[in-house]
């Protein structure tokens, strides 16, 4: 099953001290070798000057994926010119 969270359920379900505790091991994790993570893909859109940035990373207990798009037109238009998905899988079962 799967599930979307939108920014602001993101907001209201992780406190910023529960992410800052999580993260040091983390970086910790990611010093240690125990962290696979390739440099990013960029890839060029069609529209001028638009990017997709792929950036994946493997833990021992998670696989995810941040996907990135920067659209520089879209400010003409109110939009974010940077929208981002992280895509959270479980490593062993996909």
């Amino acid at each position: 099953m799967t599930r979307q969270l939108d920014d602001a359920e993101v907001r209201r379900l992780l406190r910023i001290e529960d992410l800052i505790a999580a993260l040091r091991p983390a970086f910790v994790d990611l010093s240690a070798g125990r962290v696979v993570q390739p440099l990013r893909l960029v890839m060029e859109l069609q529209s001028e000057h638009s990017l997709l940035f792929v950036k994946p990373v493997l833990t021992s207990g998670a696989l995810a994926v941040k996907l990135i798009t920067q659209v520089p037109a879209n400010s003409s238009g109110g939009l974010p010119t940077m929208l981002a998905t992280v895509v959270l899988m479980d490593p062993a079962t996909g």
